[in-house]
């Protein structure tokens, strides 16, 4: 079950991350196409405007400042009154989705819109360079919204790792490291890694470095070298072994 019946509520699968298959902004009119159907896709909006929303028959009104989001296979409807902005998320789940929380399908968060634009826009920027960024964003913000208590406190000290390898990329940092940084066992914050992130602490810090690697070596003039320091990496030719087994070439074809 992915929605109550009276469309109120929706049940988000938790233990796998969101795949993020669409992340922009749209713009539409009253003359606008209002009817949305995705059979296979869940979606997620902030908006900017003042409408008549409905998901199936339920009808809400929403404001700037409203989140909503609508469960695969679940129509939503609206009534545009003059140009209207929106945030959206598009994003599947795949592997083990037995396990549910709770979330209402349409939100208030007036009172943070700033912070929420913020989380939609930077995600949007990163999903065209750096996908698996845009998802753990995603994923964060479902968290968020969820009234599940316990795991917003799991969920707290994987985003206190996230962060603190996000800050320490640079650095040749420990696995030991990190999670006394987090306050855990290594044991634990590899349960949750592979929770939250579907892979061990050790190869997101691998995949985030590949990552931003690749940016700086398709975006900025920075030397190899240089690239290579920015993410951790002090060896070139292990450097240039990782590139190789990541993206097929060498750092110097990635040009």
């Amino acid at each position: 079950m992915t929605v109550s019946a009276d469309r109120r509520y929706v049940f988000i699968p938790m233990d796998v991350r969101p795949s993020l298959t669409f992340a922009n902004t749209g713009v539409f009119f009253p003359e606008s196409n209002s009817k949305f159907l995705l059979p296979d896709r869940w979606a997620l909006h902030l908006y900017r405007y003042d409408a008549e929303f409905m998901l199936d028959e339920t009808s809400f009104l929403i404001a700037p400042g409203t989140i909503s989001i609508t469960p695969p296979g679940v129509r939503s409807t609206y009534r545009f009154r003059g140009r209207s902005e929106h945030y959206c998320f598009h994003f599947q789940f795949s592997g083990d989705t037995s396990r549910t929380m709770k979330i209402p399908a349409v939100i208030d968060v007036r009172g943070a819109m700033a912070a929420y634009v913020d989380i939609f826009q930077e995600s949007i920027r990163l999903f065209s360079i750096n996908p698996l960024h845009a998802e753990i964003k995603a994923w964060d913000l479902l968290l968020t919204l969820s009234d599940t208590k316990a795991a917003e406190r799991f969920h707290a000290v994987y985003r206190r790792a996230v962060a603190y390898i996000e800050s320490h990329l640079h650095e040749d940092t420990g696995i030991a490291s990190i999670a006394a940084k987090a306050d855990v066992s290594v044991s634990h914050l590899t349960r949750l890694f592979k929770r939250y992130a579907q892979m061990t602490p050790a190869a997101y810090i691998r995949a985030r470095r590949m990552s931003i690697s690749r940016y700086l070596l398709e975006k900025t003039d920075l030397s190899v070298k240089e690239v290579a320091f920015r993410v951790g990496i002090r060896d070139l030719q292990v450097f240039n072994k990782i590139t190789r087994r990541f993206f097929g070439h060498s750092p110097r074809n990635l040009r």
